[in-house]
């Protein structure tokens, strides 16, 4: 058939030791890349898993915190003391400053329950 082209099956390699070696090499590398991929996988799902367990720390510090202070006795309040201060001073009377009192224990724990918690909300 004058039309037609003829359809080569066989092509001829000259060196097929050496192409062999580099496909050989290069299915090496694959595996290699592949080994490689599924530590990435591994360690990718276990700082998802470490970052949920963190999540559920946090909200369950933030539930006790908040237990905590329910429990804990208010504080008395200040202002009406305060206030006579301000009442005097604009009197005309000369106030006496009043050493100022070191804060108790639970001021001090409440100030530190209150920096912890603004670090927690500031993570989230």
């Amino acid at each position: 058939m004058p039309g037609k082209k003829e359809e080569s099956y066989f092509v001829g390699v000259s060196d097929p030791i050496e192409v062999r070696r580099n496909i050989l090499e290069s299915s090496k590398n694959m595996i290699h890349v592949l080994q490689k991929y599924e530590r990435f996988k591994t360690l990718r799902e276990k700082k998802i898993e470490n970052i949920t367990r963190l999540n559920q720390t946090i909200k369950e510090i933030n539930t006790l915190i908040s237990k905590l202070k329910a429990e804990l006795p208010k504080p008395p309040k200040r202002k009406k003391a305060f206030k006579e201060e301000k009442e005097e001073e604009v009197k005309g009377k000369p106030t006496e400053r009043k050493p100022t009192k070191e804060k108790s224990e639970l001021e001090k724990l409440e100030e530190e329950l209150n920096k912890v918690e603004e670090k927690l909300t500031h993570l989230e």
